[in-house]
């Protein structure tokens, strides 16, 4: 038998309309809660929407579902559909991680990159989470040098240059760069066996036995014989070598003397000619130019004259201006004078100045001194151009 309680919430949840009452397992029999929530809704009384969906439950019946990133999303707010991101994850719909930070795909937030300082960046892989190292450094977060290398700093890590065949796998310390070298091998970079040991590939340097001891001590004596022997024949080889050197040096030169004896004794033998005829053409340009400059000079010499003569006469047409214009002033005054003496009528004497002054007058007008002034600037032009001539052509002989 139901319990009246449930009954109650029962005939509740109809009117909600979230849940089919005559549906089998729809709610507890005994307790009343609800079980086959409709409508995208859950709960007690599936009074809330359902994980992943927003809205009203109860009045509107809207759950619609959130607009969220399933995977950064820890969970999406019932009722205005805003999304609660997981850990480091940002965006409106929790759909990437923040800056300098990885592993969106966990669906459970992103971790920091947390790169080292050998880094090129800060921001790692994004889904490996690998840093981007410098030359040489390595490790997840590049905070420590490869094998082989050594030094490590912000530029990333440097060679330890470490000699393979004797070294064990070119590995150095990352602190100090010494390469671990095989057994009995020396050097900072494993390069070398002591004296008198052998090298057996990946073993090491090995000292010799008994038997290779003595061997190489009758090498070291016979070594002791022959280095001086040595040395003597380098010695014999170079005075070889030199003797013959001064050798050819004499032949060049006794060659060279039968030349010059030759010459001596017949110089008419030698052919002069080339230089004979480029000596005449030098003294033929050499004329040519003297001929020119002295008929420039010529002509330079009749310009100037021209030119004197031209100013003269434009002196004396200046002259001439200057006569008439005080001519003309001493008529003025003349007529000044006059004018004081008389009262209302002029006398034949004023008239006959009127009449000079209008003489003088007309022939300053009609005057013209254009061509004396023109043939002034013409000439002084053509001094100047025949200056720079004759001084070139003198540059040109000397």
């Amino acid at each position: 038998m139901v319990h009246p309680k449930s009954w109650a919430a029962l005939a509740n949840l109809r009117l909600q309309g979230n849940i089919d009452p005559s549906k089998p397992g729809s709610c507890d029999s005994v307790t009343g809660q609800c079980i086959l929530c409709l409508n995208n809704t859950f709960g007690s009384a599936c009074e809330l929407c359902a994980p992943g969906f927003y809205g009203d439950a109860v009045s509107i019946k809207d759950c619609r579902k959130c607009n969220c990133d399933e995977c950064g999303t820890r969970k999406c707010d019932h009722d205005t559909g805003e999304c609660n991101c997981w850990p480091n994850v940002e965006g409106i719909r929790c759909d990437r991680c923040r800056e300098n930070h990885w592993g969106f795909q966990s669906c459970g937030g992103c971790r920091p990159c947390n790169c080292g300082q050998a880094s090129k960046s800060e921001q790692c892989d994004l889904e490996t989470g690998q840093c981007p190292c410098q030359p040489g450094a390595g490790g997840l977060t590049c905070d420590l040098c490869e094998p082989g290398y050594w030094r490590y700093s912000a530029a990333g890590c440097i060679s330890c240059n470490c000699d393979e065949k004797y070294s064990a796998g070119a590995v150095c310390n990352a602190v100090s760069g010494q390469c671990q070298c095989l057994p009995g091998v020396l050097g900072d970079k494993c390069d070398s066996c002591p004296y008198r040991w052998v090298f057996v590939k990946n073993e090491g340097c090995l000292e010799c036995d008994v038997c290779v001891h003595g061997l190489l001590d009758a090498t070291d004596a016979l070594e002791e014989l022959i280095s001086p022997v040595t040395e003597e024949m380098k010695d014999v080889s170079s005075s070889y070598f030199a003797n013959k050197r001064l050798q050819n040096v004499n032949a060049t030169a006794d060659t060279l003397r039968l030349g010059v004896d030759e010459l001596l004794l017949d110089p008419t033998g030698l052919d002069y000619s080339p230089l004979v005829g480029a000596v005449q053409n030098l003294e033929k340009q050499r004329d040519i130019i003297d001929r020119t400059a002295n008929h420039l000079l010529t002509q330079a010499d009749t310009i100037n004259t021209d030119a004197d003569n031209t100013r003269i006469e434009a002196l004396e047409a200046e002259k001439l201006i200057r006569d008439a214009i005080n001519n003309v002033n001493g008529i003025i005054e003349e007529l000044g004078k006059l004018s004081e003496g008389l009262q209302g009528s002029a006398g034949p004497d004023v008239d006959n100045l009127i009449r000079q002054a209008e003489y003088i007058l007309e022939e300053l007008k009609n005057r013209d001194f254009d061509p004396a002034q023109n043939d002034t600037v013409v000439e002084y032009t053509a001094c100047e151009d025949r200056k720079y001539t004759i001084e070139y052509s003198f540059l040109l002989i000397y």
